[in-house]
């Protein structure tokens, strides 16, 4: 047990973190070949991946690390501002008439 937990930590994505260093090992070259089917991506749920990438980070698994946000940002690619705040947790701090201002100001950027 470490220092910074008071709780044993359960990781159901292991067996998939396993199986990807086993089969890339650490090599820049080996992350660009990736794909879904190596390590069975293409059924996870985003919450899964997001689990994934957090164990990935913790155990400092880089190569693991860029192949996830890879995944993830092709995930969230061309979605709307409200679907990647529910897809991240994030919460607004923003009053609605000023988020109308931001979107006016910011319409080349808005893709809703």
């Amino acid at each position: 047990m470490s220092d910074d937990t008071s709780e044993d930590m359960v990781v159901p994505q292991l067996p998939y973190i396993i199986k990807f260093c086993k089969a890339h090992g650490v090599s820049k070259e080996n992350v660009t070949k990736i794909g879904d089917e190596d390590i069975q991506l293409g059924g996870k749920s985003n919450d899964e991946l997001k689990e994934m990438l957090l164990v990935a980070n913790y155990l400092n698994i880089k190569e693991m690390l860029d192949y996830l946000t890879k995944t993830l940002a092709n995930r969230i690619k061309n979605k709307s501002v409200e679907y990647i705040r529910k897809f991240f947790g994030i919460q607004t701090n923003f009053m609605p008439e000023e988020e109308e201002a931001a979107r006016k100001d910011n319409y080349r950027l808005d893709i809703d």
